[in-house]
């Protein structure tokens, strides 16, 4: 499982970006999947990791194999062929346990974790002797299972344990800046986080990553539930947190406005609010709404949690530079797209059978054409 590449030890092209909301069902495993399989495919000579940090392994899931799942209580496709491609060492657990445990206790794990003498950190090139941690050596390559997924994207596999606690997050995440800042120059990473904002792994995420995506509903208590949240987890009061003690790192990037109706392909423009195609009027109305909440919301502080927020003075500049849309795609569409962890790069339009369930898309070539242009438009914004 070690790196498919070089690449010395300097800074990269490749950005680091973190998908994050504590709202369930906002899509942002969803939209990750789809991202970073178009990266990859849009890019084969470089490379693309993700890095799966939540506990429901959604991320996994889908680049593995998909939902479908071979009876009603068993383990899905995806989660099972994560498990038999991994051992706890390798994967996402054993990533933590590496990232808190630090190159010595690596060395020296007690319990044979780290197994076979095998210890996950690197001499790095030109860094004077100076060990990172090998992120690629957690990571597996879900086209070996999933044969839909571009064979240069790997994934570090969550399969449910994320053993990192709280005061040991701190440590972890500058181990990680390190492993992050030691991977080829072409590679970018994509962080799943876990719908728990306020765990360590996702502040740990939000301390390394260069920009934060969030993915919204147009509905206003999704929206509130990102502010107040009984649980502690409301994913603006976490970033607001880390802002306060220094340890923000990744700033807001864009706001993407998720499962949006879309009237047509055209692209629009709506009171600064760019979209690729053209969503339908109640829906503009309702971003342009939360968009305003947000506009007053920050507007006093400056912008602090957004990327260049000093840069906005006006409504409209907050619109054109943080908002976006990505269209809503037919529930067979997107069935079948999860059942067999299929991204819309590689659909196609013809029947398909993934276990028992049979969806014909040969006549959705319009639809997968316009979900494959709008994945395109969201990375060239990223």
């Amino acid at each position: 499982m070690g790196r498919p590449g070089g690449g010395e030890a300097m800074g990269r092209r490749g950005g680091v970006d973190a998908f994050g909301n504590n709202k369930g069902g906002s899509g942002k495993s969803t939209l990750l999947f789809q991202l970073a399989c178009s990266a990859a495919r849009a890019d084969p000579a470089g490379e693309v990791l993700v890095v799966d940090l939540s506990l429901y392994s959604d991320a996994t899931t889908l680049l593995m194999g998909g939902t479908a799942r071979p009876q009603v209580l068993a383990a899905s496709d995806g989660a099972q062929a994560a498990l038999d491609a991994t051992r706890p060492a390798t994967r996402a657990e054993g990533l933590l346990r590496a990232l808190a445990a630090g190159e010595e206790q690596a060395k020296a794990e007690p319990s044979g974790f780290f197994s076979g003498g095998w210890n996950p950190f690197k001499a790095q090139a030109g860094a004077g002797g100076a060990k990172a941690l090998d992120l690629f050596e957690f990571s597996v390559a879900p086209h070996a299972s999933n044969p839909a997924i571009p064979e240069n994207l790997r994934v570090i596999a969550s399969c449910g344990k994320l053993p990192l606690e709280e005061g040991e997050w701190q440590a972890a995440a500058e181990r990680l800046s390190e492993a992050l800042a030691a991977l080829p120059e072409t590679c970018q990473v994509y962080f799943d986080t876990d719908h728990l904002a306020a765990a360590p792994v996702s502040k740990m995420a939000f301390a390394c990553a260069n920009k934060i995506v969030l993915p919204m509903s147009l509905d206003d208590n999704d929206f509130s539930r990102m502010f107040i949240d009984p649980t502690g987890n409301s994913i603006w009061g976490v970033m607001q947190e880390l802002q306060d003690k220094g340890l923000l790192r990744a700033k807001v990037w864009k706001l993407v406005f998720n499962r949006v109706t879309a009237l047509r392909n055209e692209k629009t423009e709506h009171e600064g609010i760019d979209s690729p195609f053209t969503p339908a009027r109640a829906c503009l109305d309702q971003m342009d709404a939360i968009c305003r909440q947000l506009f007053e919301c920050y507007n006093g502080s400056g912008f602090q949690l957004f990327y260049d927020g000093g840069e906005v003075a006006t409504q409209r500049q907050f619109n054109e530079k943080y908002v976006t849309a990505f269209r809503s795609a037919s529930e067979t569409t997107m069935n079948i797209a999860k059942l067999s962890g299929s991204p819309f790069c590689s659909l196609k339009a013809q029947k398909m059978s993934v276990g028992k369930v049979v969806c014909d898309l040969s006549r959705a070539g319009l639809q997968i054409e316009a979900l494959q242009q709008g994945v395109q438009d969201i990375l060239k914004i990223l």
